[in-house]
């Protein structure tokens, strides 16, 4: 990457300067791990008479297919 970066500061060349940029943007996409910056908390607030809810860690809402409300 070194020597990429390198050879891209000197190319006076539009066309092989951007070539250069495009190979260390793929190096980069390929060789830099991926670390989230947050991460989503499920957290409910309801009703008791409702019970435990079943929360997803995803946080999605497929949980309220099951519930089931006693009048």
């Amino acid at each position: 990457m070194d020597a990429l970066t390198d050879q891209i500061r000197v190319e006076m060349d539009r066309e092989k300067r951007r070539a250069l940029c495009s190979e260390a943007q793929k190096i980069l996409a390929t060789d830099l791990p991926y670390l989230p910056l947050w991460f989503v908390d499920a957290v409910s607030v309801h009703q008791k008479e409702l019970g435990d809810l079943p929360l997803s860690p995803s946080g999605d809402f497929d949980f309220l297919a099951k519930l089931k409300i006693d009048n």
